[in-house]
């Protein structure tokens, strides 16, 4: 984690891979798709990822509400939450995003049980057993 934490994460939040190329330019405008030389795009922060550490820091023992408070802290004035942040705001990218949503609710819900609600059991035979 400690490798993934220094090639990805930034601001509190982690980019999906390195090198990710699904977002805006460099300087935030939309992507552009002037073919043949299309801009370069930048993959930003996805939020979604905080929840996912979330689950993995409470299978360690540890309680995480961070993880959600930085979750939460994605919001736009409407209490949507983005795909993708930049300087802590959504992006062009999709907003709301379902996913980033459903993340949020899991995360909470796992705090409140004290372990992840979402650990099939057969996963947990095969890979724990």
């Amino acid at each position: 984690m400690r490798v993934v934490d220094q090639q990805l994460k930034e601001q509190g939040y982690w980019h999906r891979f390195t090198n990710d190329g699904y977002g805006e330019t460099a300087d935030g405008r939309p992507w552009n798709l002037n073919w043949p030389t299309p801009t370069r795009t930048y993959g930003r922060l996805w939020p979604l990822l905080s929840g996912e550490r979330g689950e993995y820091e409470l299978l360690l023992g540890k309680q995480s509400a961070e993880r959600l408070q930085e979750i939460a802290a994605t919001a736009n004035s409407g209490l949507m939450l983005p795909e993708q942040v930049w300087g802590g705001r959504g992006t062009t990218s999709a907003t709301p995003l379902a996913w980033t949503h459903a993340q949020y609710v899991r995360l909470a819900w796992s705090l409140d049980r004290g372990a992840p609600v979402e650990r099939p059991s057969v996963v947990v035979s095969r890979y724990l057993s």
